[in-house]
C-alpha cells in the first residue's frame, strides 16, 4: 500500500467540540464524484448536544465543504436535538449505482452524571433507537425512527454501513443493548439486520447476523461488504465479556443477502470497528483503530474475499505516538499485561472509528477522527493507493 495524500475535513482548536463517528460514502451527481462524510460533533464523546454534521469533496478529498445535515436540528428535524437529554451519534453512510445514499444514527437518550440512572460503563446512555435518512434525486427525505428493541429492557442501534443488495433492495447492521439495569446486561446483546425493499423507504426489522449463543463473546459493529460474486461479508469487533478482553476480529458470510449466516472465522486483526471494502479481483481491504501500543489506525488486506489476511501488508494510516498521519508498514505490537478494560475506557479515545470508501481511481479513502499534537480535534482523510 502507499499512502497518496491526506486532508484534514473538520478542524477545531483545542477546547472546541469534539469529534467522533466517522462515516464515508462515494456517489455519483451527474458527472460528478462527490465523497461525503458524516461525523458526530459534541461538547463531550457522550453528550446531550450531540449532532450530527455532512461535509463533501468534489476533488478526490483535497478540500471538504459543510453540506446540510438530514439529522441537523437547523434543518428543523423532529429528530434533531432540540434541548433535554436526546444525542444523535454512530452514523454510518452508504450509496448504491443509482446515486441512492442512505444515513443512519443513533438517537440516544442520556442522562447526566448523579442522575439516579446514570452508569459509568455505558457514559449514562439509557435508550436509543435508530434513524434513517435517504436522499436521491438531489434531495433528503424526511428521517424516520426504527424501533429495534425486543422488550423495553433494551435499546437498538444501526452499527454498520448501510449496503446495497441491488434491485432497490439495502440491508442496515444494527445491534440490541440490554439496558444497564438488566444483570449482566453486557451479555445481553444481539446482532440484527434492517432491510429495505423500496430504495430506502421503508425499512423492517429482520433476522439476526453472528451471535454467540453462550452470551460470552460479543460481535460488536459488524460491517458488511458485498463482493463480487454476491457473497456478503461481515467483519465483527469482537469482544469477551467475562473476561473484559477485546479478541482479533472475526468474519461471518452470507450466500442469500443476509437471511442466513455461516461463521465465525477467525482473523489476526487486532481491533475494531473494522471497515471491509471490496475492490474486485478477491482483494478486500479492512480499516480499524489498532489499540495495542504503538496504536492507530491500519489498514490491511485479504486476497482471497476475507478468508485469509496478510499482517505483512498491515499498513499504518494514523499513528498515535506521533499522532500523526505516516503511511508506513506496522511495525510489531508491544505486549499488555492485560488489555485495558473496554467498556470503562472507550468513552475517552482520542482516535479511531475509521470508515473506508472505494474511490474512482481503484484507490481507497478512509475518514476518522484523532487529536492532533497541539490538542486540535480533528477529522481526517487518507488516500491510499492497494
Amino acid at each position: 500500500m502507499r499512502l497518496d495524500a491526506d486532508a484534514v475535513v473538520r478542524h477545531e482548536p483545542e477546547g472546541g467540540p469534539v469529534f467522533s463517528g466517522t462515516a464515508l460514502t462515494r456517489y455519483r451527481d451527474g458527472d460528478t464524484d462527490v465523497l461525503l462524510c458524516a461525523y458526530r460533533t459534541g461538547s463531550a464523546k457522550v453528550s446531550a448536544d450531540g449532532r450530527i454534521e455532512m461535509r463533501e469533496s468534489r476533488d478526490g478529498g483535497v478540500t471538504w465543504m459543510p453540506v446540510p445535515s438530514p439529522l441537523d436540528a437547523d434543518r428543523g428535524s423532529p429528530l434533531a436535538p432540540a434541548g433535554g437529554d436526546v444525542q444523535l451519534a454512530g452514523p454510518h453512510l452508504g450509496s448504491d449505482s443509482q446515486g441512492t445514499v442512505i444515513l443512519v444514527a443513533a438517537r440516544m437518550r442520556v442522562v447526566p452524571e448523579g442522575h439516579a440512572s446514570f452508569d459509568a460503563q455505558a457514559a449514562g446512555i439509557v435508550d436509543a433507537e435508530c434513524v434513517v435518512a435517504r436522499f436521491a434525486d438531489g434531495e433528503w427525505g424526511e428521517p424516520v425512527v426504527l424501533d429495534a428493541r425486543r422488550t423495553p429492557d433494551e435499546w437498538g442501534i444501526p452499527c454498520g454501513p448501510p449496503v446495497s443488495l441491488g434491485g432497490g433492495r439495502w440491508l442496515v447492521p444494527a445491534e440490541r443493548h440490554a439496558k444497564v439495569h438488566v444483570p449482566e446486561w453486557l451479555r445481553g446483546y444481539h446482532a440484527l439486520e434492517l432491510l429495505s425493499d423500496d430504495d430506502g423507504r421503508t425499512w423492517a426489522v429482520a433476522g439476526p447476523m453472528l451471535n454467540d449463543p453462550d452470551r460470552e463473546v460479543v460481535y460488536y459493529d459488524q460491517h458488511v461488504a458485498r463482493l463480487e460474486s454476491g457473497r456478503l461479508l461481515s467483519l465483527a469487533w469482537v469482544h469477551d465479556v467475562i473476561d473484559d478482553v477485546t479478541l482479533t476480529a472475526r468474519t461471518g458470510v452470507s450466500d442469500d443477502d443476509g437471511a442466513t449466516w455461516v461463521g465465525p472465522r477467525s482473523t489476526p486483526l487486532q481491533g475494531g470497528p473494522a471497515d471491509p471494502i471490496a475492490l474486485g479481483g478477491g482483494r478486500v481491504v479492512a480499516s480499524y483503530p489498532h489499540r495495542n501500543a504503538p496504536a492507530g489506525v491500519r489498514l490491511c488486506l485479504s486476497r482471497d474475499d476475507g478468508e485469509t489476511w496478510d499482517l505483512d501488508t498491515e499498513f499504518v494510516v494514523w499513528d498515535e505516538t506521533v499522532r500523526a498521519v505516516t503511511g508506513v508498514l506496522a511495525s510489531a505490537p508491544v505486549a499488555a499485561e492485560r488489555p485495558e478494560p473496554l467498556w470503562d475506557t472507550m468513552w475517552s479515545w482520542s482516535f479511531g472509528l475509521p470508515t473506508a470508501a472505494g474511490l474512482a481511481d481503484g484507490s481507497v479513502g478512509v475518514v476518522f477522527y484523532a487529536t492532533d499534537p497541539d490538542g486540535a480535534r480533528v477529522v481526517r482523510f487518507a488516500r491510499v493507493s492497494v
